[in-house]
C-alpha cells in the first residue's frame, strides 16, 4: 500500500493553497471574473479529460487539490460552489453527453466562462429522487418542463442547469431523464439567493419552470436514464466534495496547537494540562482517520462498483461528522474568544454543519452502507 503523494500532487496542493488564499478566502459568492480565474487555474476541470479542456487528473489528485484550496482559504463556501460545478455538472455532462454541442458546452463550463448548477432537489424530494415531481412532457420536437427546484448550489448565478425531471411518471425512479437547460430558456425563472446558515461563499437558490420548452437535443443521456445521471453525480460529490474540509481541519489543528503552546493559565501553558493536550491529540487522530477514509474513497471511486459506492458513503459520513467535532473542539480550546466573530471558529463551524446535509445526510449514508452489507 502506498500512502504518500507524488511530487506532482504536492506541487498542485501547494499551488491550490496559494490560490485559496488569494481568491477563495472570503465568504461572498464569486464574481464572473473569479469564476474565470478558477477556470484558468484548471480547477473547474481537474478530473475532466483534457480532450474536453480539463486537466485529466484522477480522483485522488483532484481531492488533494481541493484539500489545498480549503487549507488556503480557511472557509469552504467558494470551494463548495466550485466542487458542485465540477462534480455534479461537468462530470455528468462528460459521462453522458452524446452531441457535439454538449461537449462544446462542457468546454465553456471547464473554462469558467459559464457556471453550472445541478437541479435535482425539490421540496418533497431531497435524497429520495424517486419523489421528484418536475415533469418533462414530450411535445413533438421539444420537451416541456414544469416544476420547481430548491436548495440548488450556484442557481442564482448559473448559466446552465442540469435538470432532472420525470418523463415516465408511472415508472418511478426508472422514469427520470436529465436535461441541460440554459438560463435564458423561456419559462425558466431563477429566484434570488437564499440566506443560509453557512457556506456564504456559495450562491444557493431556487428555479421555477413553467412550460419551459427545450429541444430534444437538450436531453442528457438516454431517455428515462436520469437516475443513472443522479447516481453518477452523487458518487463524485460524496467522494470528493468534502475535501476542502480536510484542509480547514488541518488549519484548525495547527491553530489549536499554537494556542495551547502560547496561552498561559494558572502559571503554565494550557497545553501542559492533560485535558487540553488529550483533546488536541484526539483532534489529530480524527483528522488522520478522516484523511485516510477520504482518500480511500477517492481511490475506490475510479474502480466503481459496490465497493466504490460504499467507500464514498463511509468517507462522506465520517469526514462531515469529524469536521463538526474538530471545530467544536477548536471553540472549546479558544474559550470565550472562540465564541466571538473574530475568533476564527464560527465561520468554519457553520460551513461544516452543511456537510452533514448536502450530497445526502449522514443517515442516508448509513442506510446505503447497511444495504451494501446486505441488511
Amino acid at each position: 500500500m502506498e500512502f504518500g503523494f507524488t511530487e506532482t500532487q504536492e506541487s498542485l496542493y501547494r499551488a491550490a493553497q496559494n490560490f485559496g488564499r488569494e481568491v477563495l478566502a472570503t465568504d461572498a459568492p464569486m464574481t464572473r471574473e473569479q469564476w474565470e480565474a478558477c477556470g484558468e487555474q484548471g480547477l473547474l476541470g481537474l478530473c475532466v479529460s483534457d480532450a474536453h479542456g480539463g486537466q485529466g487528473h484522477d480522483a485522488v489528485t483532484t481531492g488533494r487539490v481541493l484539500e489545498g484550496l480549503g487549507y488556503g482559504a480557511q472557509c469552504t463556501g467558494r470551494a463548495f460552489a466550485m466542487g458542485a460545478h465540477l462534480l455534479a455538472v461537468c462530470k455528468p455532462i462528460e459521462k453522458f453527453a452524446e452531441r457535439a454541442e454538449q461537449f462544446a458546452l462542457l468546454r465553456e463550463l471547464v473554462s469558467g466562462r459559464l457556471t453550472g448548477a445541478f437541479a435535482t432537489t425539490e421540496a418533497g424530494a431531497g435524497s429520495d429522487v424517486s419523489s421528484i415531481q418536475t415533469r418533462a412532457r414530450d411535445d413533438g420536437d421539444v420537451f416541456e418542463l414544469s416544476g420547481e427546484k430548491m436548495f440548488i448550489t450556484n442557481a442564482p448565478d448559473a448559466d446552465v442547469f442540469l435538470v432532472i425531471a420525470k418523463t415516465a411518471p408511472e415508472r418511478g425512479i426508472a422514469g427520470l431523464t436529465g436535461f441541460v437547460v440554459p438560463r435564458d430558456t423561456p419559462g425558466l425563472h431563477v429566484g434570488p439567493p437564499r440566506e443560509m446558515l453557512g457556506l456564504h461563499g456559495a450562491s444557493i437558490g431556487e428555479i421555477h419552470m413553467d412550460a419551459c420548452r427545450v429541444p430534444k437535443t437538450a436531453q442528457l443521456g438516454p431517455l428515462n436514464a436520469g437516475s443513472q445521471v443522479v447516481q453518477y453525480a452523487m458518487r463524485w460529490e460524496r467522494a470528493l466534495l468534502l475535501a476542502p474540509q480536510l484542509g480547514v481541519m488541518q488549519r484548525q489543528l495547527e491553530s489549536s496547537v499554537e494556542h495551547a503552546r502560547t496561552r498561559v493559565q494558572f502559571g503554565k501553558r494550557i497545553g501542559a494540562f492533560q485535558g487540553v493536550s488529550h483533546r488536541i491529540a484526539k483532534m489529530d487522530m480524527r483528522l488522520e482517520a478522516a484523511r485516510l477514509l477520504f482518500y480511500r474513497g477517492a481511490w475506490a471511486l475510479s474502480r466503481g462498483g459496490r465497493e466504490g459506492t460504499r467507500a464514498a458513503a463511509i468517507s462522506k459520513a465520517f469526514v462531515s461528522e469529524t469536521a463538526v467535532e474538530a471545530h467544536l473542539d477548536g471553540l472549546r480550546l479558544a474559550g470565550a474568544n472562540g465564541y466571538t466573530k473574530a475568533g476564527g471558529v464560527d465561520g468554519p463551524l457553520r460551513d461544516a454543519l452543511g456537510g452533514l446535509l448536502y450530497s445526502g445526510t449522514g443517515d442516508v449514508q448509513y442506510n446505503l452502507i447497511a444495504s451494501l452489507l446486505g441488511l
